[in-house]
């Protein structure tokens, strides 16, 4: 629960509140002006032979394995049937991740005080395959099928982590009982930053 302040030492850096050569804002956290911004995080979980849970704060991506063919997926909300498709994968993004993963792959950017799940299929072979916003009180699961064997398809959290799944593995998305709280100096950061850094 501790806030976390990021300062961009790298490349893009989009939950950086400061860049290395603006260091002299850290002064501003003794005097107390600054906000906290409370951001979402995801919670993954398979049942089953493959057992896993984890959270995750920018995405949680279901994608084919190095070599294998596309894949085939269905979305449900609520267990019912959204839509089926397929292609590399599908990436399951917080407000936060739209603007990493799920923007290169055509989703939407999100205002980070929404709360809701992004759904971007990766490369889907078809043209009805929108993104689509879901609650955050929305149950999503995935379904995979039709790759062959263990090691067709994968999921990561974060990027961490890369869970072989079987085919009709059923992988439950909701929102985690974690959040981050991000200091700020300005409610508007999150489109400053895409502003100055796309």
């Amino acid at each position: 629960d501790k806030p976390v302040l990021g300062v961009n030492v790298g490349r893009v850096g989009f939950l950086a509140t400061v860049e290395e050569t603006e260091l002299e804002q850290l002064a501003r956290l003794a005097k107390g002006s600054y906000v906290l911004d409370r951001r979402l995080m995801l919670h993954a979980q398979i049942s089953g032979e493959h057992a896993y849970q984890n959270d995750a704060l920018n995405d949680v991506v279901i994608s084919k394995g190095i070599g294998a063919n596309t894949i085939r997926f269905e979305v449900y909300c609520d267990d019912i049937l959204v839509n089926s498709y397929r292609g590399d994968g599908v990436i399951l993004a917080t407000p936060t991740g739209s603007t990493a993963y799920s923007l290169s792959a055509g989703g939407p950017i999100l205002d980070a005080e929404i709360r809701g799940i992004l759904v971007t299929p990766i490369c889907a072979h078809s043209l009805n395959t929108p993104p689509m916003v879901f609650s955050a009180d929305r149950n999503i699961r995935i379904v995979t099928s039709e790759y062959g064997t263990v090691g067709g398809a994968y999921l990561s959290a974060d990027g961490r982590d890369s869970i072989a799944l079987s085919p009709k593995d059923e992988i439950q998305i909701g929102v985690s009982t974690k959040s981050l709280s991000l200091v700020s100096f300005c409610r508007a950061d999150q489109f400053q930053a895409i502003d100055k850094k796309l």
